[in-house]
């Protein structure tokens, strides 16, 4: 009888799904035929042959659902076939995961217009709708078990293999670093191209989160050892292409050997910068120097000298299009007869006249030198282009006709071709091998029931959105993010909820990352993955411009422990110059690779939060919503600016502040150390919530008020000595550093002026500014610009907060079961602005604090809903 029931509850839900996606794909076809259409190719009634047919497929594919709806509603048989067909194979669920990934991918490649492509957006939209429900139909009717997952590693054995994966990993990622001179897929250092920056900052952490045991595997060792190797030697054996450059703030052209030195001169010591890219404006010129103080872009002015060499093929010619030059010329000189005429400058603002083309030399082995002086607030370019006979335009650094030696142009044809096909097979299997361990881990997790199908469709949405993210300009894209991470997770919760009644998920971690960070992480990724070869011009007397500075001074003018700088160095905050020149040498002079650094700390932030409340062992969802919650307010505009958007400090200090969290959490004295050190060194504002998180190395402490005082000073007592190394460990290299700059800079001041605390009313008001987010007037004109963001984050800042102070003070009811220790380390956090005035960026000072009071909120709510039932029982 209850095989009966179940079998008619199948053929219901069977016969749901085809009518909702029915009525999707009519609603689908209704909306293509009411978008505006495009009078242009039109045959019938404004509308084109292509829009009828996908029109007429539509209806096809709702009449079908439909009337499979209701056979299967009154043909048991067919219904017991679908049902067999779901639980056949453990792939039938996935299906949609892969066909929204395939999808998204051939939209980019193929790349639309957007008028097409919002003519296909209904289309497109209703059958993502259609794989969500057939994502959670397949897990409702799903009836297998699977293995149980297995993580657990021991002894030397996990030691080795730790081992092994973290080699593995930095021989990926020097192979990603090899410089080759030769254009293809892969050039190495800087990685400024969009594939380079995906693999780097995306695909291969991601591929680590989630199963890092792939890359212990000695084969994968040996793949990418190989890797190594063979771009190492293409590196010896190709010559350098395109042009060298010398930068000049002098405008006197006969005084121009005084070049600038950039981020490149690291690697090309002789010049300025090698051109391997069109420059199409002025921040894409090599004068990141301009973040400078007291500069600005209308007072820009410099001299650039070129010197090259090119060999270009019968038919055709070398021209430059120029624009916002003011006075300059090129000479091509002939390598075979010495003959040097001036080389043909297009103005960029016109288009080539084909009627009257421009007069190039039929040159085809030349040497290039000129000198082009840019100066005033205009439009700026400078681009070297191939014109053929036949009248088309070609980027003369893709097809390798540029070359800053003279070795380059003795190259023949074919060991050019050759030396570029093995350098992109070089690349094309590191992004295979990385690809591979993304793949098999997915595939593992799958298997062992860690992940549900859900959670792979809505990491593959991650890149079929993707398609329609290139629609927004940025500030749209900035206001739809944390919407976007909203409505991953309500998408992901409403699934576990449709399908509770089947399996349960083991852990949050890993369906959070696919669902929530694979989302969050496309969509910053989508901010300035078109940017990565141009200056971020940040603004003057912000904290972001002098880290700026400070980095140019270390790496490229090699002042490296800042004893020469015209800002002394912050010894509060040592470190993070250091980060940011580290990033500009790898991934250029661009500032998107700290941008979308911050974004990962904003997002591992989040993640180590539901580990540590799972550690709790806290309900998945209340763990997976604390991670979400954390995420939604760090992407609210207040949140936004700082913390992803400005270059501060704050995203990799809060990191390290909860990977302490994290370690000791778990008992892990030395990790916790380790990690502690850097993130003082970081930002020494956190010391004293470092210091006070060396309570979580201690068992959980509930109960009465007297009972948990107890148990801290009973800690205390026993674990003194460990307190003592701990604290010098710390405070041994920040109080050397202070020390230094005091003998180096006379006067030199720890802190800045407007943070120095007169009374006790200025320590009052900077905790008020950190617990509510901001003084009142500030908090007041957020409440007048957006009320959602204020409501949100001073909620949460305000009731985590007091709901912390409470659990240390009043032990009775449901706080009595709340664990004290994290009351422990937010007072510690908050003992910081005790001697120091938090001023300026609110709620920049508050961001620490955030995880905590989320913790403290989530914790609270546990012990909440267990006392809840427990009154109902």
């Amino acid at each position: 009888m209850k095989i009966a029931s179940n079998r008619i509850q199948s053929c219901k839900l069977l016969a749901g799904f085809f009518w909702i996606a029915s009525l999707e794909l009519l609603l689908a076809a209704a909306l293509s035929l009411v978008i505006e259409t495009d009078t242009k190719n039109a045959f019938l009634f404004g509308f084109s042959k292509t829009r009828l047919a996908l029109v007429t497929f539509l209806l096809g594919a709702a009449v079908v659902m439909g009337v499979l709806g209701t056979v299967t509603l009154k043909r048991r048989k067919l219904c017991s076939r679908l049902q067999c067909f779901f639980n056949s194979k453990p792939w039938i669920p996935i299906i949609p995961a892969v066909l929204a990934g395939a999808m998204g991918l051939s939209i980019l490649y193929v790349n639309p217009s957007n008028a097409a492509f919002i003519r296909l957006a209904p289309s497109l939209l209703s059958f993502w709708l259609i794989g969500i429900e057939y994502t959670a139909l397949s897990t409702l009717l799903s009836n297998d078990t699977r293995e149980e997952y297995q993580v657990a590693l021991h002894g030397f054995n996990a030691i080795s293999r730790k081992l092994y994966a973290l080699i593995t990993i930095a021989l990926i990622y020097a192979s990603l670093l090899v410089p080759i001179g030769i254009p293809a897929l892969f050039d190495g250092t800087p990685l400024n191209t969009p594939v380079e920056f995906i693999t780097a900052a995306l695909f291969i952490p991601f591929a680590v989160l989630i199963d890092w045991r792939y890359f212990s595997k000695r084969q994968v060792l040996g793949i990418a050892l190989a890797i190594l190797a063979a771009r190492i030697l293409l590196s010896f054996v190709a010559p350098l292409s395109g042009i060298s450059v010398w930068v000049s703030q002098n405008e006197n052209p006969a005084e121009s050997d005084h070049w600038i030195p950039t981020y490149d001169t690291i690697l090309h010591p002789t010049m300025s910068s090698r051109m391997t890219a069109p420059y199409k404006h002025i921040r894409n010129f090599p004068v990141e120097w301009i973040n400078d103080k007291n500069i600005h872009i209308e007072q820009v002015g410099f001299t650039l000298r070129l010197d090259s060499y090119a060999q270009l093929a019968k038919g055709e010619r070398l021209i430059f299009i120029t624009q916002g030059m003011e006075r300059g010329e090129i000479e091509l000189t002939d390598l075979e007869t010495g003959q040097t005429v001036p080389a043909p400058l297009v103005t960029g603002a016109h288009p080539v006249d084909w009627n009257h083309p421009p007069e190039a030399p039929p040159f085809q082995r030349f040497r290039i030198q000129g000198t082009l002086i840019f100066r005033g607030a205009q439009p700026y370019q400078f681009h070297p282009a191939v014109l053929s006979d036949d009248g088309n335009i070609h980027n003369a650094f893709e097809r390798g006709k540029l070359w800053c030696q003279l070795q380059g142009v003795e190259l023949l044809t074919t060991q050019f071709h050759l030396i570029q096909f093995f350098q992109n097979l070089t690349g094309i299997a590191l992004l295979a091998t990385v690809l591979s361990g993304i793949l098999h881990g997915l595939r593992l997790l799958h298997r062992q029931q860690v992940i549900q199908p859900i959670d792979l469709y809505l990491a593959a949405s991650s890149v079929f959105g993707s398609a329609f993210l290139r629609l927004l300009d940025k500030p749209d894209l900035e206001r739809i993010i944390p919407y976007g991470i909203l409505c991953f997770g309500f998408l992901r919760l409403a699934v576990s909820w449709i399908t509770s009644g089947t399996r349960r998920l083991k852990t949050p971690t890993r369906p959070f990352l696919l669902s929530i960070g694979v989302a969050a992480l496309t969509l910053f990724l989508f901010l300035d993955i078109h940017e990565l070869q141009e200056i971020f011009i940040f603004p003057q007397g912000q904290d972001s411009l002098s880290y700026q500075i400070m980095a140019r001074y270390i790496f490229v003018e090699g002042d490296f422990l800042l004893t020469h700088s015209r800002i002394p160095p912050h010894a509060y905050k040592l470190l993070f110059p250091y980060l940011v020149g580290i990033l500009h040498i790898i991934f250029g002079q661009s500032s998107a690779s700290l941008f979308f650094f911050n974004a990962w700390c904003g997002f591992l932030i989040a993640y180590l939060i539901v580990i540590v409340l799972e550690r709790n062992k806290l309900p998945w969802i209340l763990s997976f919503n604390a991670g979400l919650i954390l995420l939604f307010v760090l992407t609210q505009p207040s949140f936004l600016v700082f913390f992803f958007r400005f270059g501060l400090i704050e995203p990799v200090a809060t990191l390290g502040l909860v990977m302490v969290i994290y370690y000791l959490s778990a008992s892990r004295f030395i990790p916790a150390l380790l990690t502690g050190i850097p993130t003082v060194l970081f930002r020494l504002d956190y010391l004293g919530g470092i210091f006070a998180a060396l309570i979580l190395a201690t068992d959980p402490l509930t109960g009465s008020f007297r009972k948990v005082w107890q148990s801290v000073s009973r800690f205390v007592t026993v674990k003194w000595k460990q307190g003592l190394l701990y604290s010098l460990a710390l405070t041994a290299l920040p109080l050397t550093a202070i020390l230094f700059y005091h003998r180096v800079y006379p006067n030199y001041v720890l802190n800045a002026r407007d943070t120095v605390q007169y009374s006790m009313y200025t320590i009052l008001e900077g905790l008020l500014r950190i617990i509510i987010g901001g003084s009142p007037s500030e908090l007041s004109e957020r409440f007048l610009q957006n009320p959602l963001d204020a409501v949100i984050i001073t909620a949460i800042l305000v009731s985590g907060t007091l709901l912390g102070i409470l659990t240390l003070l009043w032990r009775r009811g449901v706080i009595k079961q709340v664990d004290i220790r994290w009351s422990i380390v937010l007072l510690g956090l908050l003992s910081a602005y005790i001697p120091v005035k938090p001023t300026g960026y609110s709620p920049r000072f508050s961001t620490p604090l955030l995880p905590l009071v989320i913790i403290e909120i989530a914790l609270f709510l546990h012990q909440a809903t267990l006392k809840s039932k427990s009154f109902d029982s």
